[in-house]
């Protein structure tokens, strides 16, 4: 309640000295550059977590140990013969 009493303090303030577009203008200037930056922010690091994710995803798939290799479940060899036998 405070806030919102200051504002309106402020606005009647710039509404007698006959400023009040500036001010409006100001704060419109700043309330957009604000909102800019976080949306930039916010994209960049979108970005660079999907740039990171990525590379993960391809260096696991390089190294063999990702999601495009079988998983050795005990019982499996003996149900699917087209497996390899399982190496002592």
């Amino acid at each position: 309640m405070g806030y919102v009493t200051a504002v309106l303090i402020l606005l009647l303030i710039a509404a007698i000295f006959g400023v009040l577009g500036t001010v409006l203008k100001v704060a419109l200037i700043i309330v957009l550059s604000v909102t800019l930056a976080v949306v930039l922010l916010g994209a960049m690091v979108w970005w660079g977590v999907r740039r990171r994710l990525d590379r993960f995803l391809r260096q696991q798939r390089s190294s063999g140990d990702g999601p495009g290799r079988p998983i050795d479940v005990p019982g499996r060899r003996e149900a699917d013969p087209g497996l390899p036998p399982k190496a002592p």
